[in-house]
C-alpha cells in the first residue's frame, strides 16, 4: 500500500464531539455534553511549525515531521439549542486549544533527522483529533511523491493513537475535574457556573501552550533526550521500540 508524503499543501475535515453550552429557562446556563462540531483546517495554516522539514520539498511545499500537529484548528458547533452568552468562551477556548495531528509515519524516510509524516493510503490519510472522545479528521494531501510504510509503521501509529488519545484525555479529565455537567444549574450557581467555564477554558489553553512549548524543546534536545514532554516522549519511544520488533530491526 503507496501512502503519500504529507507537506504543507494538505488540509483536513471531519467531525469532533464538545460540550456545548445552551440558553435554557431565565437564561440559565445548560450544559450539553458530546455536541458535534464540523472541524476544518490547512497544514499551511497554524501548526507546529518546528516540525516542518524546511529543506526537504514534495512538488515545493515542505514536508512533516513526527509529532507534527495542526493548532488553533477551526471548530463550528452543530447547535442542539440557541448557545448562552457563555458558549462564546467556551468556543474560543476549544479552537485555541484544539489540535489535530497525523498519527503515521515512515520511519525509513527522514527530513533533517525525524520520520515524515504520511497518509494512510494514497492521498488519504487521518488525524487524531481533540474532542471529549476519540474522535479523528479527514486529511487530504495530493502528492506525486510516495513511500510504502511498514506493517511496524502501521501497528505504531495505531498504538500511538491509543496512548496519545489517553494521555490527553486525562489531562483534560484532569482540568475539568471540578467542571459542572448536569443539566440543571439553579439559577443561583449560575454566576459561579459561568466562571467555571472561564477557568477551565483558561486552564485548557494554558495545558495546549505548555504542551507545545515542551514539544518545542522536545525537537531541539538531542536525540535521546527526555526535556521537555516526557510522557509524549515516552509514547514516541515507546511505540518506535515495537515498530523495529515488529520490522525486525535492532533495538
Amino acid at each position: 500500500m503507496s501512502s503519500n508524503f504529507l507537506d504543507t499543501s494538505g488540509s483536513c475535515t471531519g467531525l469532533d464531539a464538545h460540550l456545548f453550552i445552551a440558553l435554557g429557562a431565565l437564561g440559565v446556563p445548560v450544559p450539553c455534553p458530546m455536541v458535534p462540531h464540523i472541524v476544518f483546517w490547512k497544514h499551511s495554516w497554524t501548526s507546529r511549525d518546528w516540525r516542518i522539514a524546511t529543506s526537504v520539498t514534495t512538488r515545493g511545499n515542505p514536508v512533516l515531521q513526527n509529532n507534527w500537529a495542526m493548532m488553533c484548528v477551526l471548530h463550528v458547533p452543530i447547535p442542539v439549542s440557541v448557545p448562552h452568552p457563555i458558549e462564546a468562551v467556551q468556543i474560543l477556548s476549544i479552537i485555541a486549544a484544539a489540535s489535530a495531528a497525523p498519527q503515521l509515519t515512515a520511519h525509513k524516510v527522514t527530513g533533517q533527522g525525524s520520520a515524515l509524516c504520511t497518509a494512510i493510503s494514497g492521498s488519504f490519510g487521518l488525524n487524531l483529533d481533540c474532542g471529549d472522545f476519540i474522535a479523528f479528521s479527514s486529511d487530504t494531501n495530493m502528492n506525486t511523491v510516495m513511500t510504502q510504510p511498514t506493517l511496524g509503521d502501521f501497528v505504531a501509529a495505531v498504538l500511538s493513537t491509543g496512548l496519545n488519545f489517553l494521555y490527553a484525555w486525562g489531562v483534560s479529565n484532569r482540568i475539568g475535574k471540578k467542571f459542572p455537567t448536569d443539566k440543571t444549574p439553579l439559577v443561583r450557581e449560575v454566576e459561579k457556573y459561568m466562571l467555571n467555564v472561564v477557568k477551565n477554558a483558561l486552564a485548557s489553553v494554558s495545558v495546549a501552550l505548555a504542551q507545545s512549548v515542551a514539544d518545542l524543546i522536545n525537537s531541539k534536545a538531542d536525540d535521546g533526550s527526555w526535556a521537555g514532554d516526557p510522557c509524549a516522549v515516552g509514547i514516541s519511544k515507546g511505540t518506535t521500540v515495537v515498530q523495529k520488533l515488529i520490522d525486525g530491526e535492532k533495538l
